[in-house]
């Protein structure tokens, strides 16, 4: 009999557990005790020693950390990185940019320096000045860095390829690109400051005195 005030769920399971009753019998110590059992364990011993054997029996490979060559590795990265940076034509470009405006504005404002003392205290002015564009080519450089190394990390993970080659390749990448702002600035700065000018000897004064 079922209680008269219990709920539809507690009546369901109190009907199903009167009705799929197992009696008294310990399922898991029938089991124990069975051939079946004996028989499976005898199974597993049996694939486990054919496949030693197996194994014993082949030559041993030499084991490696990574599957491909260092070299291997460095060419498909810095491959990738040249395709990454070429596809980045807002990095390059913005650099670029900041290279031409400071040394353009830098040399229009020193423009066509003389052989003077004062000319000479403005050159050093100039270099003082330029020694501003690192810090924001810094500020620039790095946050690309930084998502790249996430990447590396994330590959890093799976032996793919080696620290050095992530580095390296980040540095070839950059190469070109430098070399063509580095160029620019040259252009833009040397030539309007009057860097060009060579320092002339002055005359001797004893020689303009009669003898």
């Amino acid at each position: 009999m079922l209680p008269t005030k219990s709920g539809p769920p507690s009546s369901t399971f109190l009907y199903a557990r009167s009705r799929f009753s197992t009696g008294s019998f310990d399922w898991g110590q029938i089991w124990q005790e069975s051939e079946e059992l004996q028989a499976t364990k005898e199974a597993i011993v049996r694939i486990k020693a054919e496949r030693n054997k197996e194994v014993s029996s082949q030559p041993k490979a030499e084991q490696k950390e990574y599957a491909t060559p260092l070299w291997h590795q460095m060419k498909l990265v810095s491959n990738r990185q040249h395709r990454s940076f070429w596809r980045s034509p807002t990095y390059v470009f913005t650099r670029l940019f900041n290279h031409v405006a400071i040394a353009l504005l830098t040399g229009l404002m020193f423009l066509k320096l003389d052989n003077s003392r004062t000319s000479l205290q403005y050159r050093v002015f100039v270099i003082f000045q330029v020694t501003v564009l690192p810090a924001l080519i810094l500020a620039q450089v790095e946050p690309r860095y930084d998502l790249s190394r996430l990447t590396y990390y994330r590959e890093a993970a799976s032996k793919t390829y080696k620290q050095l080659p992530f580095a390296l390749s980040m540095v070839l990448a950059e190469m070109p690109y430098s070399l063509l702002c580095a160029v620019a600035f040259f252009i833009t700065i040397y030539y309007p400051a009057g860097f060009n000018l060579q320092c002339t000897t002055p005359p001797n004064p004893a020689a303009r005195l009669p003898r």
